[in-house]
This record gives C-alpha cells, sequence and structure tokens, in this order.
C-alpha cells in the first residue's frame, strides 16, 4: 500500500520525538527514578575547575556536609556562591543542580514539541483532504492551463527533487494563478511523455483564493 508523502513525514518526525524521549529517560535515569523522593536546598560552589571542565560543590543534608565533584562547567558559577540543588532523601548523595534539571526537562519538552508536530502534520493532512473532498464535489471547476514546473529549493536534498506545478487560467476576463500540492516524484518525466497541457481546478464560489488543483491522477501514476 502506498503511503502518503505527509502522513510518512508526520510518523517519522513522531518517531523521532519518542526516541529523542526515551534517550532522555534513559541517559538521565536516575534523576527520574528519583523524581518521587526529590527533595530541594541550597548548595555551595567551592571549587571550578576551567581546564578540566568540572565543579566542586557542597551541601549540607540533616547536619551532614557533602562534597561532590560534578563534570559540568557553567559560565554564572563562581566560587563562594549558592544555587539551588535537588537531592535524594534516601540517599542525599544523588543530586543534581538546578541547570542540571532544567536541562533534562527542556529536552523533554522539545521531544513532546516534536511528536506535537507530526501529530500536527498528519491531522492537517487529513483536514486538507476532506476540505479538497468539499471542493471537489461543491466548487465550480476549471481548466488551468500549465505555465511552469517548479522544484522546492530548500527540499533539494531529497530524492526526486519535491515540486509544485504552477497554472493559469482566465476567469471573468481576469488572469489567476494557483499552485500545486507538492509533489514527490518526477512529475516533469511525467508530464512531458503524457503530454498534459492542463490541470483540473476547484474553486470556492464564494472565495476565488480557496481552491484545489487537482494532481491527484499524477500522484496516483507515479
Amino acid at each position: 500500500m502506498k503511503v502518503n508523502s505527509h502522513i510518512l513525514s508526520g510518523i517519522m518526525i513522531i518517531v523521532l520525538g519518542i526516541v529523542v524521549m526515551i534517550s532522555v529517560f534513559i541517559i538521565h535515569y536516575d534523576y527520574y527514578y528519583m523524581s518521587p523522593n526529590i527533595l530541594k536546598t541550597d548548595c555551595v560552589i567551592q571549587d571550578i575547575d576551567v581546564e578540566k571542565y568540572t565543579t566542586t560543590i557542597m551541601y549540607e543534608v540533616d547536619g551532614e556536609e557533602i562534597t561532590k565533584k560534578l563534570n559540568l562547567f557553567d559560565s554564572s558559577f563562581k566560587v563562594g556562591s549558592k544555587t539551588e540543588i535537588y537531592y535524594d532523601k534516601d540517599e542525599p548523595i544523588k543530586s543534581y543542580l538546578q541547570c542540571e534539571t532544567t536541562f533534562f526537562n527542556m529536552l523533554i519538552v522539545i521531544s513532546l514539541i516534536i511528536i506535537a508536530t507530526g501529530v500536527y502534520f498528519i491531522i492537517h493532512y487529513f483536514v486538507k483532504r476532506r476540505h479538497y473532498k468539499f471542493l471537489k464535489e461543491n466548487g465550480k471547476k476549471i481548466k488551468a492551463n500549465i505555465s511552469s514546473i517548479e522544484n522546492k529549493k530548500f527540499l533539494s536534498f531529497l530524492p526526486n527533487r519535491p515540486s509544485y506545478i504552477c497554472a493559469s487560467a482566465e476567469i471573468d476576463k481576469n488572469k489567476y494563478n494557483f499552485l500545486s500540492e507538492t509533489i514527490y516524484s518526477r512529475v516533469i518525466k511525467y508530464i512531458k511523455d503524457k503530454k498534459i497541457k492542463t490541470l483540473d481546478v476547484y474553486i470556492n464560489k464564494e472565495e476565488i483564493g480557496d481552491y484545489y488543483v487537482d494532481i491527484s491522477f499524477i500522484n496516483s501514476n507515479m
């Protein structure tokens, strides 16, 4: 079964978002595992080694001082300054600075945004399909002459360079241009081989700017 490129793109984006989210959970497993037991306190920056990219901190839990050397460096850190730290109430040695927790949570948010983008792609496709069906059933059908086929330069790295068809027609003595959806196929060769000169365009009777260029016959034969 042939899968529409828009749906395939949405699925690939969703998979990417899921992979990012799972990777964050795996790499930072300790932080998310201890989340239910997290407590917050202040820690003191005791030492900063710019060459080794490490920071030594000290914080106190139940009267006990805990010193840790972290493999991170933040330009805002200064020796003697304080910052918030989150630690496991059952194992206080397990801890993360506020900047670390913010970074982890940002990665989760980014992965959710990626997933939402993929879902949007799929939903948007079906909404457009429904609207195009409405135009085909209720719109005004005209014949538009193919004037050119343009490549989408910013997608030129993809195989069968994505392109769209420009067509024009005269309506009520006025010339209008119509653009097709993106076509992910060797559309130029197909149109030349079949000697296609015109395309069907379905126009909303109340709004000429709302139209559908019917290229379904091209996609179904490629």
